[in-house]
């Protein structure tokens, strides 16, 4: 009989033995990476007189996972132009950014970059944990055609194009910007996985949503957040809500 005991006793302390590695090298896996999340949120003109001209500003939502800045360090940044005309640097509305410790008190310094100037967001004091960050980036409308100027007792010259002072500018109701004038992004060269995600609640059933990255919501690797600057986002209305 204990013969028999000593031997189931081998057995299980055997089996518990053999399970022990395996258990250490899960519990010594690192955890998945956490995705950086991108929102998008168009919504109409709610200006009377801007009523059918399409696409009036974007909801911007982002969530940056594990941040670590020191105060008076780059939190965020983003050009203050490129080629199409002024980013979302310079006409972004209602920006608020918070963390693990709440609102973060925020400053702004431009600074020069490789492509030209950048505006930097900095705090005061640290940040830490889960950065979100939120705001609103107008829509410039399309303003009226206007006509080349004619000596008298001449016809009309042909219509020119506007003078474009926003790189957010509604084309045929719709939108596309690049990235370099809409996300604002950290500096730093973190890696991670991105998810970008569209509400177009407010557009009714008919409109769509792309990136140069896909149609719809999509689900970008590991890579810098950089890489969000030279993906283009767009917005399709249907032709009775654009015109």
């Amino acid at each position: 009989m204990r013969t028999i005991q000593a031997g189931l006793l081998a057995l299980a302390t055997g089996g518990a033995m053999a399970q022990a590695p395996d258990q250490d090298a899960a519990a010594a896996a690192p955890p998945p990476p956490r995705l950086l999340l991108l929102l998008l949120q168009p919504a109409p003109f709610n200006h009377p007189d801007k009523a059918g001209a399409g696409i009036g500003v974007v909801d911007v939502t982002l969530k940056v996972p594990d941040v670590q800045v020191g105060a008076d360090t780059a939190l965020l940044q983003l050009p203050l132009a490129v080629e199409q005309g002024e980013t979302v640097a310079v006409t972004l509305k209602e920006l608020t950014v918070r963390d693990s410790h709440g609102n973060v008190p925020l400053a702004t310094r431009d600074v020069k970059g490789p492509d030209g100037k950048l505006r930097e967001w900095t705090s005061p004091r640290d940040v830490q944990g889960d950065l979100v960050v939120h705001y609103q980036a107008p829509v410039e409308p399309p303003p009226p055609k206007r006509r080349a100027a004619a000596p008298p007792d001449t016809t009309p010259g042909p219509t020119l194009p506007p003078p474009a002072t926003s790189a957010l500018r509604v084309e045929r109701g719709g939108l596309a910007v690049a990235g370099n004038a809409l996300v604002l992004l950290p500096p730093d060269g973190r890696q991670y996985p991105v998810s970008v995600r569209w509400d177009l609640s407010k557009l009714g059933d008919d409109a769509s949503a792309s990136s140069s990255a896909g149609d719809g919501d999509v689900l970008l690797p590991m890579g810098a957040p950089s890489r969000l600057w030279s993906t283009t986002f767009t917005i399709a209305l249907p032709k009775r809500a654009s015109n």
